[in-house]
Formats: structure tokens, sequence, C-alpha cells
């Protein structure tokens, strides 16, 4: 095997250990074979730049090593350095945007460590003599943001990291899967806003219904309370100005008059607890899947807000379901408050009539 290729084969061992040292047994006979001649020189720098190119940094790593042992004991050696330190820069330092560093990122970042200091110290030994260097140094000098471009990534760090890009990911998703299908994902919200308004519709018209009836034939409004705290409602039984119902009373049949009355209010308080029973339904439904459901959708935009107008026609549209379900929420409220202030007996006093 002549020099050259003996050379070759040494720097390609020396760096493709897997420790960070270099192994000094072959550097030893490499740098013997270097100094007979400045051919093998200049053998030895392009071997070693050749192995700098490779894509792993854990080579570039070993590779800079090698520079370094050899940039101050030979003057030739320098020369080659210094007249392609540009490339030596980008392939340990990193700083060009379509060169980055091969990954992991701590060999990145244990790599560009290694060549700031390394032409820091050529600087300072030779910087005078070759202005490349002093350019060199003063550049990264000038730019620190170049010393944080590889940070040293902890596993906890790195892991958290990728389930932040997995949690990204799935938002996007949800986001395009939302803005696609958002009518038939919001079906169920103006399916419940319609059945509340429904059951509102109902307790409406029979409570008219119950007041015209109560308002037949009465000429007075006049209200008695008896012995066991009921109330009783006065009507005019002046022959000719009362109801039907009362003129019952009044011909002798009260008892089947008062047990009418009492099958219609039982009925109609029958009534009054589906309607209820349904809006309580219709609230906890709400309450406990709808709004949260909401909630959950909001977020998903605020995380992918980058997404601009989509976002932004999506999150108006879901203020007002959300305005809506709460409206109807608070009038939900509002009739289970008033229902629950008024007594039975108040109830019964709006059909049992008056007998004297």
């Amino acid at each position: 095997m002549d020099e050259k290729a003996r050379i070759h084969e040494l720097v390609e061992k020396i760096t493709s250990r897997t420790k960070d040292e270099l192994e000094r047994e072959k550097l030893v006979v490499l740098k013997r074979l270097v100094k007979k001649s400045d051919d093998n020189v200049e053998e030895m720098f392009q071997a070693t730049l050749g192995r700098l190119r490779m894509k792993n940094c854990r080579n570039r790593f070993l590779s800079m090593e090698v520079l370094d042992e050899f940039f101050s004991r030979s003057k030739v050696f320098r020369r080659l350095v210094v007249d392609n330190l540009d490339e030596i820069m980008a392939m340990s330092v990193g700083h060009l945007a379509e060169q980055p560093l091969p990954k992991p990122i701590e060999e990145a970042r244990r790599l560009q460590l290694l060549a700031f200091d390394t032409i820091q110290k050529w600087n300072e030994k030779h910087g005078t003599l070759y202005r490349e260097l002093s350019l060199a140094a003063d550049f990264l000098n000038m730019h620190p943001e170049y010393h944080r471009m590889y940070e040293v990534v902890t596993p906890g760090v790195r892991e958290a990291s990728e389930q932040q890009d997995r949690e990204k990911a799935w938002d996007l998703q949800q986001f395009q899967e939302l803005a696609r299908d958002f009518e038939s994902k919001t079906a169920d919200m103006r399916s419940v806003l319609r059945q509340i308004h429904n059951c509102f519709e109902m307790m409406e018209t029979q409570d008219h219904f119950e007041l015209a009836l109560q308002g037949t034939g009465h000429s007075s409004s006049g209200i008695e309370v008896d012995a066991d705290g009921n109330e009783w409602e006065e009507v005019d039984t002046t022959p000719g100005n009362c109801s039907p119902e009362i003129g019952k009373v009044l011909s002798g049949t009260a008892s089947e008059a008062i047990e009418i009355n009492l099958e219609n209010e039982e009925a109609r308080l029958g009534r009054d607890v589906d309607i209820y029973a349904s809006l309580q339904e219709w609230k906890a439904f709400t309450e406990r899947k709808l709004l949260p459901r909401l909630q959950n959708w909001v977020g998903i935009l605020t995380r992918v807000q980058e997404y601009g107008e989509d976002t932004i026609v999506l999150r108006r549209h879901m203020q007002e379901y959300e305005s809506l379900l709460k409206s109807a929420l608070l009038r939900i409220a509002r009739a289970q408050a008033d229902a629950a202030h008024v007594e039975p007996s108040k109830k019964r006093s709006r059909t049992l009539p008056h007998v004297i």
C-alpha cells in the first residue's frame, strides 16, 4: 500500500471512532507519514476535509480534532485550512441556513462548540498572520445567535417537544374536520334550541287559554281566604251573568262541577310536569355536552389561529351558538324559579269556584 492510500486509511479509521478522543497510536503513525513531504500534508488535509463533509456529526467532530492537531505543526497545513476556512466553518459551525448540521441535535451542538473554541484558539495564536482567521473569529463574536442555534436538548425536553408536535398535528386535523363538517357537528345544538323553544310555546299557549277560561262570566275579581289558608275566587252569582259551571252549582250539581274542574286541573298539572321535565333534560344535556364541546372547539381555534379568516368565521359562529344556548339556559332557570314560588293552593284557586 502506498503512502497516500495509507494516509486515507488512517484518517478514515481515526475519524470513525465512537469515542470523542482520537486514537493516539494511529495518530502517531499518521504524523510520521505527513512529515515526509508537503504532498502528504496536502493529501492528509484533503482526506480530513472529505471526512468533515460526512453527514454525521460524530465524524465531523473527530475531523475537527484532527485539523486542530496538525494546524500548529505545519505552515503548509495552516495555509490549506485558511484557504478552505469558509467550508470548514459551514461544516462545523452550521451558520448557513441551507447547510444545517446533521442531527441529532445533541451531537450538532457539541460539534458547534468545538468549532467555536478551535477557531478562537487558532485566531489567538495565528490571527495576526492570517487575516481570514481574525475575520472568522470576529464574525462569530458579532453573531452570538449562532451560539444558540443548536442548544443541548435533554431527553425530557425532546419528549416534550415531540408531544407538542403530535398535539399540534392533532389540533390541525380537528380544525380541518370542524371546518368541513361544521353544519353536521352543530345539528344537535339546533335541535335542542328548537325543543326548548317549543316547550315554552306550549306553556305560553296553555297559560293564555286558561286565562281566557278564567275570565269568562266573571264580573269581579275578589279573592277570599278560608280558615285553611286556601284562596278562593269570588264570582258574580247573579243569574244570567255566571258561567255554565257556576250555573250547574246554583242548579244543585255543584259536586259534579267541582269534580270536572279537579280533573282538568290534574291534567294541566300533568302537562306542566312533563314540560318542566323536558326542559330539565335539555338543560342538563346542554350543560354537560354542548357547552363543553363549544369550549373545546374554541380552544382548537386558538391553537391554530394562524389559519386566519377560516378560524375567524368559525369562531363567530361558535359565539352565536354559545349565546343562544346560554340564553335558553337562563330562560329555563327563570321558569323553574317562578314555578317554585307558585303554591299548590294558588294553582287550585284558579279553577275552583266559591260555593255560597
